[in-house]
């Protein structure tokens, strides 16, 4: 099986590799920085052309999927769906795969103001179970993660969880997930996030 995992940011390359290791799937990284750029100066109308436009390009290889992980493009889908024949998986689904279907308030942890409505949105009308949400936004640390202050912007996140404790936690972009697994294996929680969730999705292909 092969795979195309478009990112955002060239970071995630290596977290997507950690996450199916032992998985019998070719992968094939292809990284767009661009459209974040397109996010803060372009009309609407501009984006939805631009990302329809790199699918057709990734889909045009033939792959079995294509795997999303930029939370801006899955939002900009939402609004405008694209009809491909090929699978597009979106890491935001497979996260949301991971709720337990309990009245319990969940905490969404983001570094990147962007994507919070367009998220929000989504786990509404894939999770309705969920119906106390608190949001909580790291400031200024996704920054250092485009920059790659990786150490830096994986401790403030540590330091976050620390502070908040028990409770139904999600952390809501791929950037966060290494340092949530650091924090779980330390502290014997179970805070969900999108490693966790690539793994569990694609767990069928792994080696025997």
């Amino acid at each position: 099986m092969k795979i195309i995992c478009l990112h955002a940011s060239s970071y995630n390359i290596a977290l997507v590799d950690e996450g199916m290791r032992g998985i019998n799937i070719e992968v094939d990284h292809v990284v767009d920085q661009q459209l974040l750029h397109l996010i803060q100066r372009e009309e609407s109308e501009q984006q939805y052309t631009y990302i329809h436009q790199k699918l057709q390009q990734l889909i045009a290889k033939k792959p079995d999927a294509i795997l999303i992980t930029c939370t801006n493009y899955i939002a900009l889908l939402e609004q405008r769906p694209l009809i491909s024949e090929v699978p597009l998986l979106m890491i935001d689904e497979m996260l949301f795969k991971q709720l337990p279907k309990t009245r319990q308030t969940l905490t969404v942890l983001f570094t990147n103001k962007q994507i919070v409505t367009g998220t929000l949105q989504r786990l509404r009308k894939f999770c309705p179970w969920v119906k106390q949400i608190e949001i909580m936004v790291i400031d200024n640390v996704f920054s250092w993660y485009l920059a790659g202050e990786i150490t830096k912007h994986d401790a403030r996140i540590y330091e976050t969880l620390l502070s908040l404790g028990n409770g139904q936690l999600m952390a809501a972009q791929l950037s966060m997930s290494r340092a949530v697994e650091r924090y779980n294996q330390q502290h014997q929680q179970l805070v969900i996030h999108p490693l966790e969730a690539i793994r569990k999705e694609l767990s069928m292909f792994k080696n025997e």
